[in-house]
């Protein structure tokens, strides 16, 4: 995953906990919420001057806004969830997920190109 992924993970997570919305959190370090959505999603990286300001608004140091641990301990998450799910289906029903998440992995990966 990449540094701008893993930031926007975080910065969404940190955004929840502080319960606020996306327009609220815009709103707040005065931007726009499409910026905080593409942040979010990890299209856009930010600049110190808007971290700054993240790290005042939100009353936090510099350094928890690249604390990654639970963001990466949640994509683990993802995988065990799915896993759970699959070892609940009789082995057919398991063959027919497995075939179709192989066809549609070949179709994601055949858009990027």
């Amino acid at each position: 995953m990449t540094l701008k992924r893993l930031f926007g993970k975080h910065l969404k997570s940190i955004r929840e906990s502080h319960g606020l919305t996306q327009q609220e959190f815009a709103e707040l370090v005065n931007m726009q919420p499409n910026s905080i959505g593409q942040i979010e999603i990890g299209y856009k990286a930010v600049s110190f001057s808007t971290l700054e300001r993240f790290s005042e608004k939100l009353n936090m140091d510099y350094k928890e806004f690249f604390d990654f641990e639970g963001v990466t301990q949640n994509e683990n998450y993802l995988s065990e969830a799915l896993a759970s799910e699959l070892r609940n289906l009789d082995a057919e029903s398991q063959k027919f997920v497995l075939s179709s998440v192989k066809n549609m992995v070949k179709f994601i990966k055949n858009r990027n190109i």
